[in-house]
C-alpha cells in the first residue's frame, strides 16, 4: 500500500478558548481517520495548539503553507469556509498541484478499500454543494483524475 501524505485544513481561530479547542477536536478527529486508514496527516491545529502570541500569525500560517507543499492531500474540515487562512491554503494547494477534498468523507471514498464489487465510488455526486460555497477567484476543479 502506498501512503498518501494529507494536509487537514480548516479553522483554527475562535471568539474564544473553547471554540478554539472545539476547531482543534474537529481536525483531530479528520487526523485520527487518516491515521486509522494507513495513510499520513499533517494536522497544523496540533502542530501549534493553543501556541498563540509566541510568534506572529503569519509566521504559523507561512508556516503551514512550507508544511502544505510536501503533502500529496488536502482534506478540509467541517466549517473551513470561514477560515481566511483556510482559503489562502486552497489557493496555495490548486497553484502547486496539490488535490482538495471537500471532507473526510468524500476522500475515504478514493483510499478506504472499495465495497465488496471492487467498484470505485462516483464522488462528483458528493461534492456538488462545494463548488457553489466557494469565493469566485478560487478555481472550482477540486479533484484529478487518476
Amino acid at each position: 500500500m502506498q501512503r498518501s501524505v494529507n494536509y487537514i485544513a480548516g479553522a483554527y481561530r475562535g471568539k474564544s478558548v473553547s471554540e478554539i479547542r472545539r476547531n482543534i477536536d474537529k481536525a483531530r478527529e479528520v487526523a485520527e481517520r487518516v491515521w486509522a486508514a494507513g495513510h499520513v496527516a499533517i494536522c497544523p491545529h496540533l502542530n501549534t495548539a493553543f501556541m498563540d502570541g509566541v510568534a506572529p500569525d503569519e509566521v504559523f500560517l507561512e508556516g503551514d503553507l512550507i508544511i502544505l507543499k510536501f503533502c500529496q492531500n488536502m482534506i478540509l474540515v467541517d466549517g473551513w469556509q470561514n477560515s481566511s487562512g483556510t482559503k489562502n491554503e486552497i489557493e496555495f494547494a490548486k497553484k502547486n498541484k496539490i488535490d482538495v477534498y471537500d471532507s473526510i468523507e468524500v476522500w475515504e471514498q478514493y483510499f478506504l478499500p472499495w465495497s465488496k464489487d471492487n467498484k470505485r465510488p462516483n464522488v462528483l455526486d458528493n461534492i456538488h454543494g462545494f463548488e457553489s460555497s466557494l469565493p469566485e477567484r478560487i478555481p472550482k476543479t477540486y479533484k484529478k483524475d487518476y
